[in-house]
């Protein structure tokens, strides 16, 4: 597994690349939590392709990432950094 720190979690943008692209790759959103607890706020969502898992959690101060398999999270992240027009990590 690869932790990959994308951007700053107030990145609407960032989240909303994310999003498509893995749902343009055919990933199905398993599983989506959230909390508020004072001043900080999580969330983090679980998206299956094939046998496969990716999470993406946003977290105050510690911004946005994804946690998975090698491949499949490397290629989401120049993806969806690339739909921003961003350079790659």
């Amino acid at each position: 597994m690869v932790d990959i720190h994308l951007g700053d979690e107030w990145d609407e943008d960032l989240i909303a690349a994310i999003d498509a692209v893995l749902q343009g790759i055919g990933a199905e959103r398993i599983s989506k939590h959230g909390s508020i607890a004072g001043s900080q706020e999580w969330s983090s969502s679980e998206w299956r392709l094939g046998e496969q898992v990716i999470t993406v959690e946003r977290e105050t101060y510690m911004g946005v990432s994804l946690v998975g398999p090698p491949a499949l999270t490397n290629a989401v992240a120049a993806a969806a950094l690339a739909r921003c027009g961003r350079a790659p990590l």
